[in-house]
């Protein structure tokens, strides 16, 4: 069955780029017709088998509703299955085109659809490999995430913009952990489901961990604001938002600097990540005002 599964996406998915590069170089709208028409065929029937060899693997390794939403791997089966839906979507835009559609914008038309479903395609891939790092939802029936913590995780809140002090994070049991893992009692520093030997985190972890993760946010919707005016030439001094990157980079800096235990690792690690945030932020910049002033 998974043999199918792949031959079926390597059928479909893989011939996209191929028929992309056909319809590119098509001599006339009707040629393009006829290879899209032909690959449609090929597309239906691998669709069939991708969609009946997804549902029974689905059944083997997630088994219930509950693991859906409960796991982190059924909510990654289930991102796959609303991305292959719109695939699906996509495919039949292009199969009405290309059997309905008019000659004078056929091309153009078979092209766009074409460039989105290889994105899309793409993105369902990597989702794919994602899952061989992940436990099957079959196998952890006492760990799954009940429908109730979802819905109050999920719900709208304002961000957090108080830090919890320092005093209040575990340095000592971060230590332990971070020792035990070295010797090698633990197989991961961080909480896995099923694995003994590891904790949860605290609700101080969880509100420095949210902090960051918020201020982050904030600064990166900030920078797409940002670029969005720059593009449109609304605001001249929207075309530095690259600088925003840097100023991202100097607070998760000195946020992991001071997270216990404050060793040369964290500050190494810090320190690198400043590093790179500062090139790729000039090249950006760059990028932005070539765009903004050419030559």
């Amino acid at each position: 069955v998974t043999a199918l599964h792949q031959l079926a996406t390597a059928a479909w998915l893989g011939g996209l780029p191929f028929l992309l590069i056909t319809i590119r170089r098509a001599s006339s709208v009707e040629f393009a017709r006829q290879r899209s028409a032909r690959f449609s065929r090929l597309a239906l029937v691998s669709v069939a088998v991708l969609a009946c060899a997804g549902v029974t693997l689905s059944l083997a390794y997630v088994g219930s509703i509950k693991a859906v939403y409960g796991t982190s791997y059924g909510a990654m089966v289930a991102t796959k299955a609303i991305l292959f839906g719109l695939l699906l979507f996509l495919g039949a835009l292009n199969f009405q085109l290309v059997r309905h559609g008019e000659a004078s914008s056929i091309l153009a038309s078979l092209k766009r659809f074409g460039e989105a479903e290889i994105g899309i395609g793409i993105t369902v891939i990597l989702a794919a490999a994602s899952l061989t790092s992940l436990p099957p939802a079959v196998d952890l029936m006492q760990d799954r995430l009940p429908a109730s913590d979802i819905v109050a995780r999920m719900t709208p809140r304002p961000p957090r913009f108080s830090s919890p002090a320092m005093k209040d994070l575990p340095e000592d049991v971060y230590a332990a952990q971070k020792i035990a893992f070295e010797v090698g009692s633990l197989s991961t520093e961080s909480y896995v489901p099923g694995q003994s030997g590891t904790r949860l985190n605290t609700p101080a972890e969880k509100a420095w961990s949210e902090y960051n993760h918020h201020w982050a946010g904030i600064i990166v919707f900030a920078v797409g604001l940002l670029a969005l005016l720059a593009q449109a030439g609304k605001a001249s001094w929207a075309r530095n938002w690259p600088l925003l990157f840097l100023g991202l980079s100097v607070f998760l800096f000195l946020r992991s600097a001071l997270l216990p235990p404050t060793s040369a690792w964290c500050f190494r690690c810090s320190w690198r990540f400043l590093v790179l945030c500062s090139s790729r932020t000039r090249t950006a910049l760059a990028t932005s005002r070539k765009k903004c002033w050419p030559s």
